[in-house]
């Protein structure tokens, strides 16, 4: 039979079918291509051993019915099974046993749905062995929840998983692998679930047996998630692997008493969790280990015994630990990426080298934000103060060199608005690098600071080296009112920071700052993390620098205050956070103070919260562009202007252990007497110039405009500008209030000059045309006579002081 049967191969060989080929079948040292998945299925079915090797995607049609029945391996070659279906593929029977790999990377079996699903199927005896590749199973876009299996097995089936992923994402309940009555063996690979409303267990075994001696296991969102879920007659053995849930169930649950765990055995492995343990009761087991230990619900019998790493740094490509940071950065190479294992202190000058990654984590999964961070979406249960994981610190006089990338880890806080939540703030366990003395890191590449960094050194951010930080919103509005805001043009939050490095920073010209942060905006229908230019060149970010120009942001921690300090020529601009920036008002937070030594421009329309400062040094000019405005506050206007009453400051130093951020200032309003005495009005000193060819707007009390020395304003449109109103959102949520603002009065003390005010008595009229002519006719060019602004004083500055005196 098995020699007919190699004829008929060999046969068919010779046959050159037309159409499609997308499977290539090889047994016996034989090969026939097939034009879909399942007539290779099939014909391997008649056979054991043979091998279906994909040149080609193959999508399987809704009336294909795939069982495996024999002995085969799909060796997906770099290429896509695709399927719209409730089961993609079937394994059944005792001699049935499917092998899936991917000898050239990116090859993946996907199965969309909007029913319940199976990507793989096992069952009566059958087993599936997953070598590498993808299992990608996901809900077709608006479909009603359902439940959808990465791998299912039952019936004494068996599945092995030595390495590849089995990923399961979207809003139903989500399984990675699903077993009852079977035998589930993970050695490697990782397992993702994830599911926006309902359950998402990587591993669920209701029954039978389960063993995991590597890989990686994350259910990283779900109402009732875990990495492990161990039915009521599960035996299970947990050697070793990484582990890692965000739900309220757990890292690992086991259920149904004693009866249950005392077949359960840890004996090594790393579990991670965000929640506080101490919420969950019943009949759950919530293990979560630290570095020595594990904790669990008293009375539970598991036992463990995993060997703590003590390592200082692990180079997690290479598997090899190092008892110095500095050891293990000079062994990495291109592609390496090294972890901070333990706390440590830096004493020696050590680079992070093109192409490394140094890693300093917030979780003992290593987990790995990247360039958008990962968030918490804020409930009344999971606002968790920031803690400290992990440290590393840099002496005095020591310099970390970043010509790859380091990565300081934490979570983000996300909200939808109208919340106590500082949408964006560092939440859980964060990573800090403390400075010492005169320490620098010097960044040529790329740094990510979802974490903190804090002490007396530096951080240097060089030309073509990018920044990442977080955007931290406070007092804002989202979710249903967006598409409302954005009709009134009202800019949907009034305090933003960007500070967690508390520590000197200095941007030089070419060098780039990314922030991001997570809110939800119902213009969108849905929550995101927006990444935009903060500090940029050309056109870009709300800092734009020109050639030569620097940047040095400095954070006093005792009073929570930012200080940019502004040198050569530097333009104000725009960021898009959910709303263009440009066409609003974009507020400066009340502990923000630009300090400008150079000369900057503001391109669009600004408004210093109270407490904001600008100050211009001697020598220095701001300008305001023709049209635009400058609004500032005085104290005694600030009204129930915020969704929480009155300014919401952030006011936090968790870094530095003063953790404030969930403070509210006080007060059934929301702002108490104290906290009132503290609140400045919004402040310009300048000591140098500063050219107003648009308008500076205050709120009725002026705020605090002040010239030093030869420190001049000049206003070049002509007097005090019509009252206006700028719309602020009120505290309850159905209406705006109106808040009356009007131009700087020209008779406030100090040097504030009329362009064109030839006579210095502060309007313009027929009098000032006539005596500048007569200096021009005479040679002369006085300074204030420049209306324009055009730096060249002739007849058209003696036409615009017409145009002023007649049609006022």
């Amino acid at each position: 039979m098995k020699k007919i049967l190699y004829i008929t191969v060999m046969l068919l060989m010779v046959v050159v079918a037309y159409g499609q080929n997308c499977v290539r079948m090889t047994i016996d040292g034989g090969s026939v291509n097939y034009g879909s998945i399942a007539a290779a299925v099939a014909a391997a079915n008649e056979h054991s051993g043979a091998v279906l090797t994909l040149i080609d995607g193959c999508e399987v049609e809704n009336d294909d019915d795939i069982v495996v029945k024999s002995d085969m391996t799909i060796d997906l070659n770099g290429n896509e099974i695709y399927g719209f279906y409730k089961r993609l593929m079937t394994i059944s029977g005792s001699k049935a046993h499917l092998t899936i790999r991917d000898s050239r990377g990116g090859g993946q079996i996907t199965l969309e749905s909007d029913s319940v699903a199976y990507c793989l199927y096992v069952q009566d005896k059958g087993a599936v062995t997953l070598e590498n590749g993808l299992i990608n199973c996901e809900m077709e876009n608006g479909a009603k929840e359902n439940y959808h299996y990465g791998i299912y097995a039952k019936g004494s089936s068996k599945v092995t998983m030595n390495g590849g992923t089995v990923k399961v994402h979207d809003k139903s309940n989500m399984y990675g692998i699903y077993s009852t009555g079977s035998t589930v063996t993970i050695n490697g690979g990782t397992i993702e679930v994830s599911s926006s409303r309902r359950s998402a267990h990587a591993l669920y075994a209701a029954s039978g047996t389960a063993t995991v001696n590597g890989g990686t296991l994350k259910s990283t969102f779900g109402y009732n998630g875990t990495a492990v879920y161990l039915g009521s007659s599960v035996t299970a053995t947990i050697n070793d692997g990484r582990f890692m849930s965000k739900s309220e169930n757990g890292t690992m649950q086991c259920i149904n008493g004693l009866g249950t765990v005392e077949k359960v055995k840890i004996l090594g492995g790393v579990f991670s969790h965000e929640m506080n343990i101490e919420k969950y009761t019943g009949d759950k087991v919530l293990v979560v280990l630290d570095k020595e230990s594990a904790n669990y619900k008293a009375g539970y019998r598991l036992t463990l015994a995993a060997a703590r790493d003590m390592s200082v740094a692990r180079n997690i490509v290479k598997g090899i630990s190092y008892n110095t940071l500095e050891e293990a950065l000079n062994s990495a190479v291109k592609g390496d990426t090294v972890v901070l294992n333990n706390d440590y202190t830096l004493t020696q000058n050590v680079t992070v080298k093109d192409g490394v990654v140094l890693h300093l984590p917030h979780d003992l999964l290593y987990t790995w934000s990247g360039e958008k961070p990962l968030s918490v979406f804020y409930t009344a249960h999971n606002e968790v103060s920031p803690y400290l994981y992990r440290t590393l610190t840099i002496a005095d006089g020591v310099t970390l060199t970043v010509e790859g990338e380091l990565n300081v880890s934490a979570m983000q806080l996300s909200s939808n608005g109208g919340s106590t939540a500082c949408c964006g703030i560092p939440t859980g366990p964060y990573a800090l690098i403390r400075m010492q003395g005169a320490s620098v890191i010097d960044v040529k590449g790329k740094m990510l600071c979802w974490g903190y960094v804090a002490g007396s050194g530096a951080v240097k951010i060089q030309p073509k080296a990018t920044l990442y930080e977080a955007f931290i919103i406070a007092d804002h509005r989202g979710g249903t009112r967006s598409e409302d805001l954005e009709k009134k043009g009202v800019y949907p939050f009034n305090q933003c920071y960007v500070q967690n490095i508390e520590v000197p920073v200095t941007y030089y010209c070419g060098a780039t700052e990314i922030v991001a942060t997570n809110m939800v905006f119902e213009l969108e229908n849905m929550d995101y993390i927006n990444d935009v230019t903060y500090i940029g060149n050309g056109d870009k970010g709300l800092f734009q620098m020109c050639s030569g120009s620097t940047i040095v942001r400095r954070y006093d921690a005792a009073t929570d205050r930012m200080t940019y300090d502004i040198n050569g020529n530097v333009v104000l601009g725009s960021m898009a956070i959910g709303f263009d920036s440009k066409y609003y008002s974009f507020p400066i937070n009340s502990y923000m103070t630009l300090r400008v030594n150079g000369n900057m421009q503001l391109l669009y329309d600004y408004t210093l919260m109270p407490g904001a400062r600008l100050e211009v040094a001697e020598g220095a000019k701001v300008t305001i562009s023709e049209g635009k405005k400058l609004m500032l506050f005085d104290r005694q206007d600030w009204g129930n202007y915020g969704i929480t009453g009155y300014v919401l400051p952030l006011a936090y130093t968790v870094a530095n252990g003063n953790d404030n951020r969930s403070v509210r200032w006080g007060g059934t309003d929301g702002f108490s007497a104290a906290a009132k005495e503290r609140l400045m009005s919004s402040a310009i000193d300048v000591k140098g110039t500063m050219a107003v060819k648009g308008n500076i707007m205050t709120s009725q009390h002026g705020a605090d405009i002040t010239t030093t020395g030869d420190g001049t304003i000049y206003i070049y449109k002509g007097g005090e500008a019509e009252p206006q109103t700028m719309w602020f959102e009120e505290k309850i949520a159905v209406d705006y209030r109106e808040v009356p603002v009007y131009g700087m009065s020209l008779d406030r003390p100090g040097n504030i000059a009329l362009m064109g005010d030839m006579n210095n008595d502060r309007r313009l009229s027929m009098t000032d045309a006539n005596i500048l002519v007569n200096a021009l006719l005479r040679g002369d060019t006085p300074a204030q006579a420049d209306i324009t602004a055009d730096g060249i004083i002739d007849r058209n500055d003696v036409e615009m002081i017409f145009h002023f005196y007649l049609t006022r």
